[in-house]
């Protein structure tokens, strides 16, 4: 597969007011980095302390990170249980595990990030997932959070998600093309799309065992397969829910882990919808596989 640049989004785009809501959000979250930093247990930048046999994770927000850091745990546990609880000391998310517990934690380290492309990042899978499937899922995250009104449409939503309204880390093209345009082609660079593992894990989870260097059996990946279902991983968001921060924060009116299945664009989002990606972002698409 042919990787190019990912083209910026077409045309010009006016950036909403976010509601008063998601300004105190973001702005208790700026605070808790700074006292974090005050007290010495996190850096500003790059937030975390990075090693140089880390494994980052790297995916634009809502494309499937979650369920490759439990295939990851599952792989590395040597046959314990892994859920809920304990996630954070296999694969944790630099989000919610403060880097003084991060810098504990048996290495090499395998990591959750969804920042775009940052040098100090060397080994890197890259997890892509279809744009409109993407929508779909920030759709309903950004109403879990209480981002959105809950009376928003998801045709009103996707114009101001495509514009990278939501997110600091820009919008889907402008993400992507960062991290193609600095790491094609360069070794330790991994590109695995969220589908293909989703659909086939005996086929692509063996593949990113071989680029980890990690020493498993066909029974490992077995075990790591069934193990991180995603409808598994529902039912223990369900029974765990106040054991964890992501699944304790937003509303409980809809799952962190989702449908998990690819192709749900095809009919949560309208044909105008479904243009408006796919004009912005054609060319990645094409290159990812998204177009023809």
């Amino acid at each position: 597969m042919t990787v190019q640049i990912a083209s910026p989004l077409n045309g010009e785009a006016t950036s909403p007011t976010l509601p008063v809501s998601v300004k105190l959000r973001q702005f208790a979250g700026r605070s808790r980095l700074v006292a974090n930093f005050i007290l010495g247990r996190q850096t500003l930048d790059p937030g975390v302390t990075v090693f140089n046999d880390d494994t980052w994770y790297v995916s634009y927000p809502r494309s499937g990170n979650t369920y490759w850091r439990f295939l990851t745990a599952n792989l590395i546990s040597q046959g314990k249980t892994v859920d809920w609880t304990n996630i954070e000391r296999y694969a944790p998310d630099i989000y919610v595990t403060r880097d003084s517990i991060l810098r504990t934690l048996p290495r090499p380290r395998y990591l959750k990030s969804h920042e775009a492309y940052k040098p100090a990042y060397r080994r890197v899978a890259l997890i892509v997932r279809d744009p409109r499937d993407v929508a779909v899922s920030c759709f309903h995250f950004t109403k879990r959070w209480g981002m959105i009104p809950e009376e928003m449409q998801i045709d009103e939503f996707v114009p101001q998600w495509i514009a990278g309204s939501f997110y600091t880390y820009g919008n889907w093209g402008e993400w992507h093309g960062s991290w193609i345009g600095a790491r094609r082609d360069t070794p330790e660079f991994w590109i695995f799309r969220y589908e293909d593992m989703v659909t086939n894990p005996a086929e692509h989870l063996p593949r990113l065992a071989e680029a980890l260097k990690l020493q498993v059996k066909p029974e490992d990946i077995q075990r790591a397969i069934e193990n991180s279902r995603p409808d598994r991983l529902r039912e223990l968001e369900k029974k765990q829910r106040n054991k964890h921060k992501v699944l304790r924060d937003g509303k409980n009116t809809s799952s962190y882990v989702r449908a998990a299945t690819s192709g749900q664009w095809q009919e949560a989002l309208s044909s105008a919808s479904v243009a408006a990606i796919e004009t912005a972002w054609a060319t990645p698409m094409r290159d990812f596989g998204y177009l023809s």
